[in-house]
């Protein structure tokens, strides 16, 4: 049954790209549905977790955030089943995304809550002794001066400095 919904998906995904190509949105709609129809069906997380988030990342570049949230929070109840000694990048990607999404957004609350959550996992995985460590400061740096804190701005951009010795 897996490879027989791989096959289809991929069928799909492909009759999709060709009806967009030639213009006809009606049969692209009816394609899209029948994809997200699968995926929901799917039985691995894994395919579905990359499926949502490719969806989430599509409805954010058309600006349409509401569905983009919608597709990146069908990812929630995955993410927090994976245990913390988990080391792969989902629960990572998932705070990315969402933390990207409310940037874009202009919920700056909500984004500096993510990126939070992104920061710890990246910590997860890249420690203090990497050259990387302090990188997630920055991204939090950006969001306080898009929210026009800069005392917050400025505390998070100091944090980059600490890194100075390994560069």
């Amino acid at each position: 049954l897996k490879c027989q919904n791989d096959e289809k998906r991929e069928a799909l995904k492909e009759l999709r790209r060709l009806s967009g190509t030639i213009g006809n949105t009606e049969l692209s709609s009816k394609v899209a549905a029948r994809i997200d129809s699968l995926a929901a069906i799917m039985v691995d997380d894994k395919i579905k977790f990359d499926y949502y988030c490719y969806k989430g990342r599509e409805a954010k570049e058309h600006g349409n955030y509401n569905l983009s949230e919608h597709w990146y929070l069908m990812n929630e109840q995955y993410v927090q089943q994976l245990e913390d000694e988990y080391v792969g990048a989902e629960k990572y990607l998932y705070y990315f995304y969402l933390r990207d999404l409310y940037v874009n957004a202009g919920k700056y609350d909500e984004a500096l809550k993510y990126a939070a959550l992104s920061k710890n996992e990246f910590h997860r995985s890249n420690g203090p002794e990497s050259s990387e460590y302090f990188m997630p400061y920055l991204s939090s740096a950006y969001i306080y001066r898009l929210k026009g804190d800069s005392i917050n701005c400025f505390a998070h951009l100091d944090t980059l400095f600490m890194a100075m010795d390994r560069l």
